[in-house]
């Protein structure tokens, strides 16, 4: 038996997600020259690296990129790795970017590890938030919010910069 696999985002409704989410962004950073990008790995730093595209086709404000590797199930097993390393983040402006957001605990996590630098403020963004939340984080930028059961999972794949969302 297969399992069923519903696409719920094609590439054109990613890419307008990640306009109107930019424009969100910019709107709450006004104020700064420069923003720090942090998507979480593999897809969370693919989707990041096209809102930061999207940002910089709007206004020409310096968006730095970095992935975060985390282990995902078990974060506490291993190290949690930014690429290239960071600079000081003292009063920077941070965004946390991933693919979709289910307990909290990957984006809980994450989160820890940059409060360390003592950032000017960290704004959080998932292409796809369910709400199967276990760990006090909320986003700041969405681009769908689903209900699903917690049976049904979200897959995000991103080939060639184009992406689709599926509901399995």
């Amino acid at each position: 038996m297969t399992a069923m696999k519903v696409e719920i985002l094609d590439d054109k409704a990613i890419k307008q997600k990640a306009i109107r989410m930019a424009y969100e962004i910019l709107e709450d950073c006004y104020e700064e020259k420069e923003l720090y990008f942090i998507g979480i790995a593999p897809n969370g730093n693919a989707f990041a690296t096209l809102l930061a595209n999207e940002i910089q086709a709007i206004q020409k404000i310096k968006v730095k990129s970095f992935e975060l590797v985390i282990d995902k199930a078990n974060p506490l097993d291993s190290e949690i790795v930014i690429k290239p390393k960071l600079p000081d983040l003292k009063d920077k402006c941070i965004v946390l970017i991933d693919d979709v957001g289910n307990s909290g605990k990957t984006m809980f996590y994450a989160l820890s590890t940059l409060m360390e630098s003592s950032p000017k403020m960290i704004k959080t963004a998932l292409l796809v938030e369910r709400q199967h939340k276990r760990f006090p984080v909320s986003s700041n930028y969405v681009g769908v919010s689903l209900s699903t059961t917690l049976q049904e999972h979200i897959r995000v794949e991103f080939k060639d910069e184009k992406g689709k969302a599926y509901l399995m």
